[in-house]
C-alpha cells in the first residue's frame, strides 16, 4: 500500500491512499488534532454531518496521550457523531438555563456529558490505530 500526501488545496482530503498496483485511489484519510486529549476533542463544522464516502476516513489523532493515539474512523461514523453531538447539545439548556445557540463548531469527543445512543464512553476504543480499515479498502481496490 502507498500513500501520498493530497495537493495543496484539496477539499476534505489529506491523504490520498493508493491501490496495491498503485493504478487508482483506493481511501482518503482527513487528519484531525488534539492536543487537549480526547476527552476534550476533535473539531468539526456543519459540512461534517453529511459528507460519507465511502473511502474516506478519518484520523483522529490525541497528541496529549503518550505515545499519541490515532483513532481512525469510517466518514459514515463522524457523520452521525458530529451529527447527533451537535442535536443533543442545542437540545440541553446552557448552565444559566438558556438554551443554546446553533454555532458552526462541532465536536467528537471520547466521552459527552450527555447521553448519545451508540457513542456512550468507551465508544471511540473500538477505532482505536484501526489502520486495518483503510488496508482492506486499498486491497479490495
Amino acid at each position: 500500500m502507498l500513500a501520498a500526501l493530497a495537493p495543496p488545496g484539496t477539499p476534505e482530503v489529506d491523504i490520498l491512499v493508493l491501490s496495491p498496483d498503485a493504478d487508482s485511489i483506493a481511501a482518503t484519510v482527513q487528519v484531525k488534532t488534539s492536543t487537549g486529549g480526547a476527552r476534550s476533542g476533535w473539531q468539526f463544522k456543519p459540512k461534517h454531518e453529511t459528507i460519507t464516502a465511502s473511502r474516506l476516513f478519518y484520523a483522529l489523532v490525541d497528541f496529549r496521550a503518550s505515545p499519541p493515539t490515532t483513532y481512525v474512523l469510517p466518514s459514515r461514523v463522524i457523520a452521525k457523531a458530529v451529527k447527533l453531538s451537535h442535536r443533543m447539545w442545542l437540545s440541553k439548556p446552557r448552565k444559566d438555563g438558556n438554551p443554546h445557540k446553533d454555532t458552526p463548531l462541532r465536536q467528537v469527543k471520547a466521552k459527552y456529558p450527555f447521553k448519545i445512543e451508540g457513542f456512550e464512553e468507551g465508544w471511540l476504543d473500538e477505532w482505536r490505530e484501526r489502520w486495518d480499515l483503510i488496508v482492506a479498502e486499498a486491497e479490495e481496490a
